[in-house]
Formats: C-alpha cells, structure tokens, sequence
C-alpha cells in the first residue's frame, strides 16, 4: 500500500506531506487540495504502467538534487491535466516533484519539467537500489495504482475501437465513450460486472450481452438493460444509474490486488448508494482503498483513523485520531441528522445505539444482500453516547411514537459491560413503556464479537507481505488474553466504584471476582468479558511490529464473511428490519 505521498511544487502545494492508512477518506473544503492530490496519484499510475516497458537512461543534472541516476520517460496525454499551473505559483524554473512510498520501502519519484514532455519517474527499492532496467521492474513491489476514470453521459451509438486504443484510453478521461468496447474485449470482467451490478442495485435489473453490428455502418455496440417492466439501450438510462454502471465496471475490470482510487464518486450518486459504495469498496479488499469525497454519508461510515483532512495550507495532512477532531470535521463541512430525520416517515423504525456502533452494525447489514440493505439503510439511527443515556433514547422514542400515531417504534443496542443482570431487566422492562425495545449484548461490547483467532489471522493473511502461519496469530492472541485477564478484576471494581462513590474497594473487588466467576460458570470466556476495543488495540500493536499489518474493529468487520457474523448479531440486525 502507499503509505505516504510527497508534493513538492505541485499546483498548491509548495512542500507537503500526506500519509495514508489501508482504507481511508480525503475530505475538505473547497480548494483545500484534494482534487490536486488524486491528479498526482493519476500521475503516477501513469508511470507505473508504462514501467514495465520503459528504456531507462541516465538523469539530466538539473533533476538534482531530487532525482540522480536512471529514469524513464512517460506520457500523461490521456489524463487531461493541464500542465499549465502545475507548478507552485504558476513557476516552472524548479521542476514538480511526486514523490511516493508505499509500507515495503520501495518508492517512485516523478519531475515534472516545464513542457509536457519533460516528465520522467525514478524507481527505488527497498534498500536504496535505483531500477536501471524493465526486467528489474515488479508489481509485487510497485503495487498498480487504478484511479477511476471521469463519470460521463454514456454515448448513444459506440463505434468499434482496436484493441491498441483502448488499452492506452481505458483509464484517461474519454475511458465512458468505449466502455462497451472494454466490456466486449474483457467477458470474464464483463460476467463479474454483471453480477455485481444486479447485487448492488436491484435484483429486477437484467442486463443483455454486447451486441454487434448495430448503426448505419453495422460497426456499433449496444447494451440492453431492463429494469422491472422498462427496456431501454444503456445510453438512455437514468444519469444515477449511468454513474453506478461506470463505477461498477471500474471496479469489476481493476485487480483485486491493486490500489483502489475514487475521486468525489458522491457527485452523481444518491445519499443510500453512497454508503453502499463505501460498503462495497470495503467488501472487495482491495490491497488499499483511497476515496476523496464530500459526501457526509460516507463521511459517517468510516472510523476517525480512516478519514484524512486534507489542507494545502499545512506541511503535512494525517489520519484523524480522535472522534472529536471528526467532530470538527463534520461540523465544518455539515451533518447528516437532517437526513436521517427524512427517513423516519418511511422506516417505521429508529435505531438507538452506543458510540459509533452503528458503523459496525451498518457493515454487517450490507453483507446479508441488496435487497436487505436498501431496507436497513432506510432506518435512521442515532448515537445516545454511553448506557447511562438511556432515558434520552426512550423519550424521543415516546415523542416519535406518539407524533406519528403509534407507527413508529425505537429500537436501541447496549453494550453489557459489567453491569449487572437485574439492572438490564429493569431497563428493558421501563424503556419497553415508552415503545424503545431494548437488545443488550450478551458479550461486553460489539467489538468482542470480532476476537476471533480465524477472523484474525485471515485478515493479517490477507494483508500480509509474506506467509502467516495461524499459529503464530494464535500466540499473539493468548498473549493479549492473558494479558488483560490478570487486569479483568480490578478494571471492573473501578467500574463499580465509578458508579458508587461510597463503595469500599475490597467490596468492589469482591463483587467484581464474583461477576467473572457467575459468568465463567455460564459459559463466558475471556474474551468475552474483556474490552474489545482495547483488545484489537493491543493484537494491532503486535501485529504491526511483526507483520506490519494494522488492525481495527472496522478491518475486521469488514473482513468478515456472512457466514462468520455471529448469529447473535444477525438475528438483532433481522428483527430490526423485519420485526416479525
């Protein structure tokens, strides 16, 4: 994956760094630079592809001292960047300089001269050695980058292109103009497509095969798609559904293996197929996922660490670390509330949760189908903060019940933590009189469900630059275990004294040794008792150190298969939507 990128003179940025993360988010305001940033990474997926057949030669002088030794040559033509402005403050005295890592310590180097012509890239591997040769040139350590190409209005009769065109235009920006030629020139491609586009958008959706011969000249393409009773040439779909296919088919023709990169995909697509988009990026695994976008949607859908606030006005643009610094972010830019109000008319039901769970629940929603998910993102949810903030939940429950006649009920996931069983009991027993049906975790918090050694090791498989034995993960996992159940005792006996003031520590630490023992006996593990979220913390930092392989509740949530989602958690997720 990239793992950092260098604009040194490039367009607004005079010398500024952005680090990245696996799956992550550009926002900002206008003109902050996001859209300068992508163009880069066009760049330079530009260069990577034109690697493997390059001649390398020798670097002029004047490249120092950014770039000496070999280089090659390469073409940006079909990008449509203008390279005028491409240098900071319109100067072109100093060359532009892009200058990419990725987590293997290899790194490529691109100038940018002052004539379109004067742009070459230098390759570097991990120890410092400069590649001097095609042959020495490898994918495995120079990951491809795909940067989807523009959305544009579909052309009504596509002509037949070789297959040279299309291989030097199917990333530039005249790539929606011969997408039908890509799709007869790629079937297996084509087939993943067309499966996927079913999926994601409706299962009445039936799309034909390429046709040819069509037109005066009997050298068109054409493709029929029937949405329920309607027919219509692809051409003359809605605009929605025109931006969706192309983005579908981006991602159905890239290499699973690759860099994934969306700029502003939000821009044509309705508020739930943004989410769904986010979800489906998640869904592929790619090796590394970076989206720019406006789109609060998404925006609500990711951790704090996954979202970058980009801003040319700084020396360096980072993953947020906290919720309250995305707080800030969102409060800048809007808030979704608003939209998840306009859904309450329509759902019949409100969701209530805990911190940011509803991005996990959310996740696991979009894995048991379209059809389901169009259902459970038309649920509006809210996060009430901790359990304590119950009685909030159960009187906009009331107010939304009452206002709206009885057809709205409220629905709200706690977290167990170490509260006793009798408090719960009251709870559901008092919020169920204000219409707010109560679900209680049996396991401390959602992200217990995720300490799994299987999920876990797979994940780190996935991800990792070299063979990972499961018992190795395994060990890892024992060891935090151990680790936080010597400190299980006392971290729920200051829990207890936290919520009595007067409680004498040796009866906290009684009460707390007598809840680990009741629980034990009734089948509860370690790991289900400890937290979670510090859990995955403490396996991440092991995991990084040995693997360089980080991980997180929402990793491993969306690495997850259906059919490894625990069944406690799916049936919560199904009775939500369909109460029967």
């Amino acid at each position: 994956m990239i793992k950092s990128v260098v604009l040194k003179n490039f367009r607004g940025f005079k010398d500024h760094t952005i680090d990245f993360m696996p799956f992550c988010l550009l926002i900002g305001q206008n003109n902050a630079g996001k859209t300068t940033l992508i163009e880069a990474l066009r760049i330079a997926s530009s260069a990577l592809k034109k690697a493997p057949t390059a001649n390398f030669y020798m670097a002029p002088d004047h490249l120092l001292p950014e770039i000496a030794g070999p280089i090659f040559r390469f073409s940006i033509e079909t990008l449509d960047i203008e390279h005028r402005g491409m240098h900071y403050n319109y100067g072109s005295r100093e060359p532009a300089i892009i200058r990419i890592r990725y987590n293997n310590h290899c790194s490529l180097v691109i100038s940018i001269g002052e004539s379109s012509d004067d742009i070459c890239c230098q390759l570097i591997l991990s120890a410092g050695r400069k590649v001097n040769s095609r042959s020495q040139f490898s994918t495995s350590k120079f990951r491809s980058v795909f940067v989807m190409p523009p959305v544009g209005a579909l052309l009504a009769e596509e002509t037949q292109r070789n297959k040279t065109y299309l291989k030097k235009h199917m990333n530039g920006y005249l790539s929606y103009r011969h997408i039908r030629n890509q799709m007869a020139d790629m079937p297996k491609e084509f087939a993943k497509f067309k499966d996927l586009l079913v999926n994601t958008w409706s299962s009445s959706l039936k799309i034909g095969d390429i046709e040819y011969g069509l037109g005066v000249n009997k050298n068109n393409y054409g493709l029929t798609i029937r949405d329920g009773p309607f027919v219509s040439e692809m051409a003359l779909v809605g605009s929605g559904l025109q931006a969706w296919i192309q983005t579908i088919w981006f991602l159905s023709r890239v290499d699973p293996d690759a860099i994934v990169i969306l700029d502003e995909p939000d821009v044509y697509l309705h508020a739930d197929l943004q989410r769904k988009l986010i979800k489906l990026l998640s869904a592929e695994s790619y090796r590394q996922t970076i989206v720019a976008t406006h789109s609060m949607e998404m925006i609500a859908d990711v951790s704090p660490s996954e979202i970058i606030s980009v801003t040319k006005r700084e020396s360096r643009s980072r993953p947020l670390s906290s919720s309250t610094q995305a707080q800030g972010v969102v409060d800048a830019i809007g808030t979704n509330h608003n939209i998840q109000l306009s859904k309450l008319a329509s759902a019949g039901r409100i969701l209530f949760v805990e911190g940011k769970d509803h991005t996990l629940i959310d996740q696991i929603a979009f894995k048991l189908g379209n059809a389901f998910y169009d259902r459970f993102s038309k649920i509006p949810h809210f996060s009430v903060g901790g359990m304590n903030n119950w009685p909030r939940a159960a009187m906009a429950a009331k107010a939304f019940h009452d206002t709206s006649a009885g057809k709205v009920a409220g629905v709200m996931f706690l977290d167990r933590d170490y509260k006793p069983d009798n408090l719960f009991e009251t709870i559901i027993i008092e919020a169920a009189k204000d219409s707010l049906f109560v679900r209680v975790w049996s396991k401390k918090e959602i992200e217990n469900f995720l300490l799994n050694v299987e999920l876990i090791h797979s994940y780190i498989e996935n991800r990792a630059k070299e063979s990972v034995r499961i018992e190795d993960a395994r060990d890892i996992f024992d060891l935090v275990m151990s680790e936080m159940a010597e400190s299980l005792p006392e971290l729920i006996a200051d829990g207890y004294q936290t919520a009595d003031r007067k409680l004498a520590l040796t009866t906290a630490m009684a009460r707390s040794k007598d809840l680990i023992k009741k629980r034990t006996e009734t089948g509860y593990n370690i790991q289900d008792m400890i937290c979670g979220k510090k859990a995955i913390s403490m396996i991440s930092a092991k995991t990084q150190e040995r693997w360089s392989v980080q991980i997180s509740p929402m990793s491993l949530c969306r690495h997850m298969k259906l059919d490894d989602v625990p069944a406690e958690i799916l049936m919560s997720i199904k009775d939500l939507v369909d109460p029967s």
